[in-house]
């Protein structure tokens, strides 16, 4: 696998990333770092895509392509209703706000003929914004969750991953309470993430480096390449218990995981930010869930 890899860096303009989503069974883990950490049992399991939502992936359900990084090594061009969509395939797709994630998880979930997670009847977006662009934003409302007592964890279709999840990932399902999955050793980080030192100060082609394998299947740059957006809105701690989310309604969201121009401290598997759901940067990407049935 890792000769498999080295090759296609050399040959970027041949890779094709597929849509994978790997199961991670329900337990139990310690959530955050230092007096912050918390207890947190998830009762659901979930399939959780193995790289980021990359620019094709975007493209060929939203018809456009937001990213800032479309130039580059495997620039191409590809014909969606009648235009030329310019994109790196396989980097991260990025430059999108949480309310453009959840409207592609959304259309996700009718192709693939699931009840999609969200009910974004109730908000009023503001004028001269959409999902294709990347750039949608809420003027008024708030999005409802389509399951029973409103409980995410319980929606059928392609959703975020609220922050539990994602570190319940990011920890090997608990195994790893150091740093990152692999420990604490900085001098590795390299080997799994594109960061400040080693991206050049832009995305890479998911699956390079290498993956965290849980139970046989790869998650690839769950540290660096992009922050990733999660359901949750923030709290000023990680909260623990059963099937933990963060506020529902009126919140700033989180984003995890660190980008390609972070430092190592900010890849720390705890680490966690929040900015407005509208906001867009192009070091802010997505990777979708699923729960399972």
């Amino acid at each position: 696998v890792r000769v498999a890899r080295e090759e296609t860096r050399e040959e970027t303009k041949e890779i094709d990333q597929k849509m994978i989503f790997n199961p991670v069974p329900a337990g139990s883990f310690k959530m955050g770092e230092g007096s912050d950490q918390v207890d947190v049992t998830l009762t659901h399991p979930f399939e959780m895509m193995s790289t980021a939502v990359t620019q094709k992936m975007w493209v060929e359900l939203m018809g456009e392509n937001p990213s800032s990084f479309k130039d580059g090594p495997q620039t191409a061009s590809i014909p969606i209703g009648g235009k030329s969509i310019k994109l790196q395939p396989d980097h991260p797709v990025e430059s999108v706000t949480w309310w453009s994630v959840v409207e592609y998880a959304n259309r996700l979930s009718i192709k693939m003929g699931l009840k999609p997670a969200y009910d974004l009847s109730g908000v009023r977006f503001k004028s001269g914004t959409s999902a294709e662009a990347g750039t949608l934003d809420a003027e008024s409302g708030d999005a409802k969750i389509n399951a029973p007592d409103g409980d995410i964890y319980r929606a059928e279709g392609y959703r975020l991953p609220t922050e539990a999840e994602q570190e319940y990932v990011m920890r090997n399902l608990g195994r790893a309470q150091g740093t990152y999955h692999f420990g604490d050793d900085v001098a590795q980080l390299k080997d799994y993430a594109w960061f400040n030192e080693n991206s050049g100060g832009m995305t890479h082609p998911v699956a390079q480096l290498k993956p965290l394998t849980i139970n046989g299947y790869d998650f690839y740059d769950l540290y660096g390449n992009v922050w990733e957006w999660s359901h949750d809105g923030w709290r000023d701690s990680p909260k623990g218990g059963v099937d933990p989310q963060g506020p529902r309604l009126g919140s700033y969201r989180v984003f995890r995981g660190g980008s390609w121009g972070y430092k190592a401290r900010g890849l720390r598997s705890a680490n966690r930010f929040n900015v407005d759901p509208g906001y867009r940067y192009q070091n802010l990407g997505a990777r979708l869930v699923r729960t399972a049935k």
